[in-house]
């Protein structure tokens, strides 16, 4: 995701540090790019890393590498498939969500991205998300945040 992003001209390498260094980042991100973020990365970002983020990082960092004791304890439930395939849906809808959200900063404005709804599926080609122009008229972009899983 950071290559991707970094292609987009985003810098989003603080996502990945210390929480000090994270909150620096993520204020310095949000007032850089405040004139073309259309989701609020200031509110979804924190909640994505306090979440899911947290005990992926904890299982990882702290029993796997280093074997913590006190961890140890606690993580039985990360061996079972239905905490396994949860963390992978949150990892890659929060990754989808970021690199699509960017991308439409790329965009000229009468020219968004949503959604695709069921109705909208086609059954060969399922996809999440469609290109769509805005009407010229009132030029009005949609946002499609918030995936909640």
């Amino acid at each position: 995701m950071p290559k991707v992003l970094g292609l987009l001209g985003y810098d989003i390498g603080f996502l990945f540090q210390r929480n000090g260094s994270f909150k620096t980042g993520l204020e310095a991100f949000v007032t850089e790019n405040r004139d073309n973020l259309l989701l609020d990365v200031a509110e979804f970002l924190p909640r994505q890393r306090d979440g899911w983020q947290q005990e992926l990082k904890t299982f990882r960092n702290e029993y796997l590498e280093h074997r913590d004791a006190t961890v140890a304890a606690q993580v039985e439930k990360f061996y079972e498939p239905s905490w396994a395939e949860k963390v992978f849906v949150h990892a890659w809808r929060t990754a989808a969500e970021v690199i699509v959200f960017l991308v439409e900063t790329r965009f000229p404005p009468q020219m968004s991205i949503m959604h695709r709804t069921d109705e909208r599926q086609f059954p060969n080609h399922p996809r999440l998300y469609e290109v769509y122009l805005c009407d010229p008229t009132r030029v009005q972009r949609r946002s499609f945040t918030k995936i909640v899983a």
